[in-house]
């Protein structure tokens, strides 16, 4: 729901007398503004509660000032204790409108849960209305059949111009010499700051006329990071590397190619890794947090018709490479999805913190938002979740040997310098390449790497290689005949057909 219909179905649901609503909005303040100005000049007593300042009315209100000094005189007790400042809500008028602030955090409390139960059926006889607010609610049963719960959704794209016009204008008002930025400035500026409520929208825009002198989009972008960290469960990947540092995985290289030059381009990426371990705990957990967060992706996925698929391999073999490309390869948004930190010791705030990303997520992405799942095996996925990922089931194998060679190439080219790979036949006639039959691009690279930092010869530094056919080849055997048949060959785009140790046909830089 856009924030400019919240103030509309408030006062539809005053119409018809409900008496309890509870709201989760991302800017509270914002919210109570915006319904006194739905108003119209016809203003109900209007006031607010919070635990630091107690009952007071909302500044503008002149009717919540009368009924404030009749409800609270003096002598009264202090109304910071919610249940006195619910006690002395009876006394309010009919139509008197109040605003309970940061509501969330007493949901839980006896006390408070009481008070607010309370207050259904007076208010109900004569049109007064309590409306919790706060950004995520999770309702004991006690009010849960009593209370009417809306959803504030972040800005739209028209919102956030809107927010840019005013910033704008208000720069402008203090130093002429700011311009007016044009369409492209503006348009850039809006998906910059897509996820974002209002408030901190109009700061980083604020920020970012102050600092440039002009309304910079890329600065907006980076202000808005800071932001977005403080969201639990989701984190900003940053554009390190593009399809240039990967070798081989050429079908889903081309696919994702493909998807990005089509009518329905992802607008953000969504990579979640070791899905598996993550969902893991689906059976076992009597908390039912695992299970709210699972449901909370199967909606999302559904609901928004966003979609993805999986990478699936052994330990090292290079499946998240790839995904890590995607943000700089497209210039595109990539966020890592991490479920294990939005768990809390609190149910309420676990599913609140799920709440936030999915909200945060369709701001930025709309209904373009792409997941891609990396996992070391299928067994703990429930299937409802596989479907979900309707671009299929993607496996990655060990590389072959011209894969292998090529994985040497970019690491030799990125340790010891392009000129080595330029000369490679002479290079290698002094510093010969070790025995990699069965290696990841992941050993590849640490052989590299510990070459080039303790000075040694490839061959030295590779006797500290185990590779992982040798560690855990019944995983790998294991894997592929998971995948024979069944799930896509990331360098093929078709059905994997399983192969013998050496003959298949990918390749990447390393994990």
């Amino acid at each position: 729901m856009n924030v400019s219909s919240i103030p509309q179905a408030i006062k539809d649901a005053r119409m018809v007398s409900t008496p309890l609503i509870a709201v989760s909005t991302p800017d509270q303040h914002a919210t109570e503004q915006a319904m006194i100005a739905a108003f119209n000049g016809n203003q109900p007593p209007v006031l607010r509660w919070n635990v630091v300042t107690g009952l007071e009315a909302i500044e503008g209100n002149d009717a919540g000032l009368k009924v404030i000094a009749t409800v609270c005189p003096d002598d009264a007790p202090p109304t910071t204790e919610i249940a006195e400042a619910l006690k002395r809500a009876l006394l309010c008028p009919p139509r008197t409108l109040l605003f309970l602030e940061n509501a969330h955090r007493w949901t839980q409390d006896v006390i408070a849960v009481q008070a607010i139960a309370n207050l259904r059926q007076p208010f109900l006889s004569n049109t007064r209305t309590l409306v919790l607010l706060g950004p995520s609610f999770t309702l004991p049963p006690e009010l849960s059949q009593d209370v009417l719960v809306l959803d504030e959704a972040l800005p739209d794209d028209a919102g956030y111009a809107a927010i840019i016009a005013k910033a704008v204008a208000d720069a402008q008002a203090k130093n002429d010499t700011i311009a007016t930025p044009d369409a492209p400035v503006t348009t850039a500026t809006v998906k910059a700051l897509r996820g974002l409520a209002a408030f901190p929208a109009d700061q980083v825009v604020s920020l970012s006329l102050v600092k440039h002198n002009r309304l910079a989009s890329e600065d907006v972008w980076d202000r808005k990071l800071s932001f977005v960290a403080q969201t639990k469960g989701i984190s900003v990947m940053p554009p390190l590397t593009d399809f240039s540092d990967i070798a081989g995985m050429d079908a889903q290289k081309q696919f994702f190619t493909d998807l990005f030059a089509g009518p329905d381009a992802p607008s953000a990426i969504v990579v979640t890794q070791e899905i598996e371990k993550l969902m893991a705990g689906v059976g076992g957990d009597n908390t039912g947090v695992t299970q709210y967060i699972l449901k909370a992706m199967l909606d999302g996925l559904e609901d928004n018709g966003w979609t993805g698929l999986i990478n699936v391999g052994g330990p090292g073999t290079g499946k998240t490479a790839l995904t890590q490309a995607l943000a700089k390869q497209f210039n595109i948004p990539a966020f890592d999805f991490d479920i294990g930190s939005m768990k809390e010791s609190h149910v309420g705030d676990s599913e609140a913190n799920i709440r936030a990303v999915m909200k945060m997520l369709r701001s930025i992405g709309g209904r373009s938002v792409y997941f891609v799942a990396t996992c070391n095996g299928l067994a703990e996925l429930k299937p409802e979740l596989k479907r979900r990922f309707t671009d299929g089931v993607w496996y990655v194998d060990l590389p072959n040997e011209a894969e292998r060679l090529a994985i040497w190439r970019l690491n030799l080219a990125k340790y010891f310098g392009p000129e080595v790979v330029t000369n490679l036949t002479t290079w290698l006639a002094t510093n010969p390449l070790p025995e990699d039959e069965g290696w990841t691009g992941a050993e590849i690279r640490n052989c590299v790497r510990n070459a080039y930092r303790l000075r040694r010869t490839l061959r030295d530094a590779a006797k500290s290689v185990i590779p992982v056919s040798v560690s855990d080849s019944d995983t790998i055997t294991n894997l592929r005949k998971a995948a024979s048949g069944r799930w896509l060959d990331v360098s093929t785009g078709t059905e994997y057909t399983m192969r013998k140790p050496g003959q298949t046909r990918r390749a990447m830089g390393g994990e």
